[in-house]
């Protein structure tokens, strides 16, 4: 699991590693709204322009089927 992808070059690299029988997830927002006050004002601040399009634009360079993606704060994430 990758928690906060920006653009995907560790989730490519995550991917190269991955076997067969395991299963690559990545967490992040992609610029979605958040209701947690802290990811809004980082959001806002570093990552306004990043969209979950540019992420699997940039991973499929690399792999031919994206990992699975969870678009929530990482805060909300269970076992």
């Amino acid at each position: 699991m990758e928690i906060g992808a920006y653009l995907g070059r560790s989730a490519a690299l995550l991917g190269y590693l991955r076997r067969s029988a395991e299963r690559l997830v990545v967490c992040d927002l992609f610029g979605a709204p958040s209701d947690l006050e802290a990811d809004t004002a980082e959001n806002t601040r570093q990552y306004s322009d990043l969209q979950r399009k540019q992420f699997e634009t940039k991973l499929s360079d690399f792999h031919p089927e994206l990992p699975e993606i969870v678009v929530e704060p990482s805060q909300r994430l269970r076992r």
